[in-house]
């Protein structure tokens, strides 16, 4: 795992700008490769370099007040001043320059006031992502209130551009952030949508068949389909290997033990991509996973009581397993986010029943 994180790491160093083109002028044609991202009057756009082999292929660009709306697959021709990939280094604030060597940008760039910017063509975008923009702009039209867009954007096609910093605050406040980031309680409904969807059909039409091998491979369909669709983030990864390795082991009739599934998930990630192993999400998401598997192989349910206790019983445990997820991510959250909530607790025993 170190060597590998060694190479990928060189890899990301070796392909930044050299220094003598920094500070330099340069005209470019650039692919936006994903959402924009609005700060005010100032447009932050990561994008693909292409056909010029002074500008490395991955940038980071700042554009103050452009001239028209930027959207995902559009190819702008821009006069960019460019700049080493650098941030502060100030302890307690967000680390610009370790996101900068994790997404593998080369460069960042400012543009520069020209009337050599325009607008080549738009809409060069793959499938996926034409139906992730499809999915943003009719969210945009449909729901009136742009905070609910926002959300729902975020939740169902990793689009998370239009999310406020108000909100933000607002969800780092109630311990709710991870309800916008798409883990294992996103993943994990639509893979049990897909399961029960399945089950129900093959169970009306389909007979002299195992549903349950036939609803297992369709949740995991459905997994790795809204996964993709959904950007991959890492969590998003993490949710889909461990279901994919579960209902590889039902497929096949063999037994998997928890945390042998949420081990070679953390393998097969960490070997694929090393540099992701630098991500919040890495850390969080296969921490809060084992934090949970640990808790839940020492709750043993209750063996007597009515259905009258069945709502009290179930609220006690799920009070402990919120607990138990504020204490065990307590060190991780203060130390990369430099703040924590006493309330996620509390809150989360409502926002995620509801959610």
């Amino acid at each position: 795992g170190y060597g590998l994180f060694i190479l990928a790491a060189e890899q990301v160093i070796d392909s930044r700008i050299p220094v003598a083109f920094v500070g330099d002028s340069i005209m470019a044609e650039v692919r936006v490769i994903d959402f924009p991202q609005r700060h005010g009057p100032t447009v932050s756009i990561t994008g693909e370099v292409r056909d010029n082999p002074w500008v490395p292929g991955r940038i980071r660009i700042s554009w103050f007040e452009p001239d028209a709306e930027i959207r995902l697959g559009d190819v702008w021709q821009l006069e960019l001043r460019l700049r080493r990939p650098r941030g502060a280094a100030n302890p307690g604030v967000f680390d610009y320059e370790t996101w900068l060597f994790r997404e593998r940008v080369a460069a960042t760039a400012y543009v520069v006031d020209s009337r050599r910017n325009a607008l080549i063509r738009s809409g060069d975008l793959g499938p996926i992502d034409h139906l992730r923009q499809r999915a943003v702009e009719r969210t945009m039209a449909v729901v009136p209130e742009p905070e609910r867009a926002a959300v729902l954007s975020a939740i169902s096609v990793g689009a998370r551009h239009l999310v406020t910093r108000e909100q933000w605050d607002r969800y780092a406040r109630t311990g709710t952030t991870h309800l916008m980031a798409i883990s294992g309680l996103h993943v994990g409904m639509v893979a049990a949508a897909g399961y029960f969807l399945t089950a129900v059909i093959s169970g009306v039409f389909i007979r002299n068949r195992n549903h349950h091998r036939t609803s297992t491979a369709a949740a995991l369909c459905f997994a790795v389909a809204y996964s993709v669709v959904s950007g991959l983030a890492i969590p998003a990864q993490r949710s889909v290997l461990m279901i994919g390795l579960v209902a590889l082991a039902v497929l096949r009739y063999r037994p998997m033990r928890p945390f042998t599934v949420i081990a070679t998930a953390s393998v097969l990630i960490s070997a694929a991509s090393p540099l992701a192993t630098l991500a919040p999400g890495f850390k969080l998401s296969f921490l809060a996973v084992l934090i949970l598997v640990w808790m839940a192989r020492r709750l043993v349910p209750a063996q007597t009581g009515s259905l009258l206790t069945w709502p009290l019983r179930v609220s006690r445990q799920l009070g402990g397993m919120q607990v138990m997820l504020l204490i065990g991510l307590m060190p991780f959250v203060a130390l990369i986010f430099g703040r924590i909530s006493l309330a996620a607790p509390f809150v989360n025993m409502l926002a995620v029943p509801v959610f």
